[in-house]
């Protein structure tokens, strides 16, 4: 039985990741790592989280040692069962430090101002989607 949940996951896993691999930047292996981070904290990567995850690092300019590091991040937070808005910015900083100066400046802002503004919407926005600080179950 184990084995044929194995072979099935693996199945999934090629397909999803060889499409992912053609389209983003990241090879295979490290693909494949961030599928069983995810799958390993109870998140379904099949469901648009990995490609989510994917797309994001990339759309910063990320390697596959940034897609790694976010990985483990979203890895971590998930096992935890709680997110808190030091959690975030502190786990996702670090793996994708580019990605507030990005935002920033997309959004014609500093990257002060944008904290700023997030600090004010955020904790609502975790609060609203993690009842009592815990994740929900799918």
């Amino acid at each position: 039985m184990k084995v044929r949940i194995l072979l099935i996951l693996c199945s999934l896993f090629v397909s999803a990741a060889s499409t992912l691999a053609q389209t983003t930047p990241f090879d295979l292996k490290s693909l494949g790592d961030s599928f069983l981070k995810l799958k390993s904290a109870g998140i379904d990567p099949l469901d648009g989280s990995l490609k989510a995850l994917v797309d994001g690092v990339a759309a910063f300019g990320g390697t596959s040692d940034t897609l790694h590091r976010a990985s483990i991040a979203i890895q971590q937070m998930a096992g935890k069962g709680v997110i808190s808005m030091e959690e975030l910015r502190q786990q996702l900083g670090e793996a994708v430090p580019t990605a507030m100066k990005a935002m920033a400046a997309g959004m014609n802002m500093s990257v002060q101002e944008l904290t700023q503004k997030l600090s004010q919407v955020l904790p609502q926005a975790v609060d609203t989607l993690t009842p009592n600080g815990a994740i929900p179950k799918a």
